[in-house]
This record gives C-alpha cells, structure tokens and sequence, in this order.
C-alpha cells in the first residue's frame, strides 16, 4: 500500500512540471527578486489607492475561482501595476510596471516581455 502512495506521489510531482504554464527555473519573472519586487510594489499601490484623488480605473481587479484560476490586477497611476495569476499548483504568471494615461486609455508598460508560448 505504502509503495502505491510513494509511486503515485511521485508521479504526481513529475507530471506538476509538465502542467506549468512557464519554465520557472528559466524565466526571470518567477525569480526571488521579481517577487519580491512585485510585492513591493503592491504595497506601494494599496498605500497609493487610500489617497482619495485616484481615477475610477485605479484599484484591484480579481477574477478567478478560488482554487485553479486566481487573477489579480492591482494598479494605480503612480505606483504603476501588478499582474499575477496564481492557482493550485502555485505562481503561474507573474508582471509587473508601470502604468500610462492618455487620451482615456490606460497602457501597462510591462518589466517582463509579454509572450504567449504554447
């Protein structure tokens, strides 16, 4: 019985590499200082987003379901934004920058190039 459990916890944690959306060894957005830099970030946007002369854009935007698909978009006009998207196997998709208004548009200036692989 012990040796079922061993071999399918081990399977489980092979195939949770393949699941993955992004290399996270490779890819710098998954990097200790990106997330910590992130994190810093959205402290600084909170803290900007109790000011009470911020746009009607500025603020927290979250989609998800809880479990699988947790998105979350923090942004304010000085403090600029952050991007993540988290689920049960951890961080998926980490960015953050900083954030232009004109002529009633808002454009997020990207650290991280934005690609969509696979």
């Amino acid at each position: 019985m012990s040796r079922h459990i061993v071999c399918v916890a081990t399977l489980l944690v092979g195939l949770s590499s393949l699941l993955l959306p992004q290399d996270l060894n490779s890819d710098k957005r998954f990097s200790k200082d990106s997330i910590k830099a992130s994190e810093a970030q959205v402290e600084r946007i909170q803290l900007e987003l109790h000011q009470s002369n911020n746009p009607g854009w500025a603020g927290e935007y979250y989609i998800g379901d809880g479990l699988g698909v947790n998105v979350t978009l923090t942004l304010a006009p000085q403090s600029g934004f952050v991007f993540d998207w988290r689920g049960c196997l951890g961080l998926y998709d980490l960015n953050y920058g900083e954030v232009q208004f004109t002529n009633g548009t808002v454009r997020l200036l990207f650290k991280y190039p934005n690609r969509l692989d696979g």
